[in-house]
């Protein structure tokens, strides 16, 4: 492993510049762990997935990001039809949590002290990943790694402050969305259920918002999915009805403490894939990044992603 160049894509601007200061010692990590490596800046978004194809189709093939997870999301999305190449090898992603949710990092159970980072990522095993995709009605399609979702959650990215803490930038933009949201109409469709009890779709007449979760974590630290793992090659659907402002507000300690799914207005299902529509429609996000509308398709490449293999606890949501 030591002898393959990992490239490096860093994103200056991720955690309001927490990439490039960290960078230095990031450097010096890699180096004392043996692990050769170059490094491309991003200057404008969306280039990580320009640098990240071109690299793929020259022959690299492991990837480290630094920055957070809309870092994550350009690098990914930079594969494309690496994912279903069968002739290809599995592309190879780690990151260094340099953003403001990481919550890939903690789905990953990377160390926080740089050396040992480092030493993790110099490790020769790795284990497989599943990758999201989304399929919109004009035939685009983004690929995720955490979660996708629509509805109150993109309501919400558009209050974000990019200022200060994201948490407590995205609690106070949740209670703000709480009093202007109106909810649509939801429907989602599942195929490929994990058993037979499971609904073939999930909706509510007034509906807040609707996730397909790969770990179980979103928004810095949300537990919306405690028992999503990553590599058991389903989707966990999360759908949550619409009670009122005032309900919603005294329930918000339920996406902290892991209770969400103790609310008698949550259901959820794991599936697949999963067909979204909502009335009206609303713009997607994934990974915390908006990338299209309503209507959409979910669904799941099952282990088409290569990551260091470190000790992470399934379905404690940590």
């Amino acid at each position: 492993m030591q002898e393959e160049s990992v490239l490096v894509i860093a994103n200056p601007m991720a955690g309001a510049g927490r990439a490039k200061k960290l960078w230095p010692r990031l450097a010096r990590a890699l180096q004392a762990a043996g692990v050769s490596h170059r490094v491309r800046w991003t200057v404008q978004a969306h280039e990580a997935s320009a640098i990240v194809a071109h690299a793929w189709e020259t022959g690299t093939r492991r990837f480290i990001a630094v920055g957070g997870d809309g870092t994550v999301n350009e690098v990914l999305n930079g594969f494309g039809a690496a994912f279903t190449d069968l002739s290809q090898p599995r592309p190879w992603l780690a990151v260094a949590p340099a953003g403001t949710g990481n919550d890939w990092a903690r789905q990953l159970s990377l160390p926080r002290a740089t050396q040992q980072w480092a030493n993790a990522i110099a490790r020769t095993t790795d284990r497989p990943h599943d990758v999201g995709r989304l399929r919109f009605a004009d035939g685009r399609i983004q690929y995720f790694v955490v979660e996708a979702g629509a509805g109150f959650d993109t309501h919400v990215l558009g209050l974000l402050s990019r200022r200060g803490p994201r948490q407590l930038a995205y609690v106070s933009a949740l209670v703000r969305g709480l009093f202007s949201f109106k909810g649509p109409a939801l429907q989602l469709h599942l195929q490929g259920a994990s058993d037979t009890s499971t609904p073939s779709s999930l909706g509510s007449p007034r509906s807040m918002v609707a996730f397909g979760c790969i770990g179980p974590r979103v928004g810095g630290g949300m537990h919306v999915a405690p028992g999503a793992r990553d590599d058991d090659g389903l989707l966990d659907f999360v759908t949550v009805a619409d009670a009122g402002p005032w309900y919603n507000l005294l329930s918000l300690p339920k996406l902290f403490n892991g209770r969400l799914h103790s609310d008698p207005n949550v259901q959820y299902a794991r599936a697949a894939q999963g067909h979204l529509v909502l009335n009206p429609p609303m713009a997607v996000q994934c990974d915390g990044q908006v990338v299209g509308h309503t209507p959409v398709t979910f669904d799941l490449l099952h282990g088409v992603l290569r990551v260091p293999a470190l000790p992470h606890p399934h379905n404690t949501g940590s």
